[in-house]
């Protein structure tokens, strides 16, 4: 059976506009993490409805969880990516 990992990003697309959520769907691998998934969805932008959709942004620096950088709300907490 095909493991896969479903992402839920919250969009807004302009600073005024309505935040909107988006579901995107991608295969599973050992040792995957939230930027791996966020990288995986900016090569391939589209929905798991499959709605063609603009990459996530998102800051990352170092990429070793020290800096605090990559910090976001990930299944309601807040935590490094």
């Amino acid at each position: 059976m095909h493991k896969t990992v479903e992402i839920h990003i919250k969009r807004r697309p302009s600073p005024d506009a309505p935040q909107h959520w988006e579901e995107f769907e991608i295969s599973y691998r050992p040792n995957l993490n939230v930027i791996s998934c966020l990288m995986e969805i900016r090569k391939n932008p589209v929905t798991k409805s499959g709605k063609q959709t603009t990459p996530p942004s998102w800051d990352m620096n170092s990429l070793e969880q020290v800096c605090g950088i990559c910090t976001m709300v990930i299944n309601g907490r807040v935590r490094q990516s």
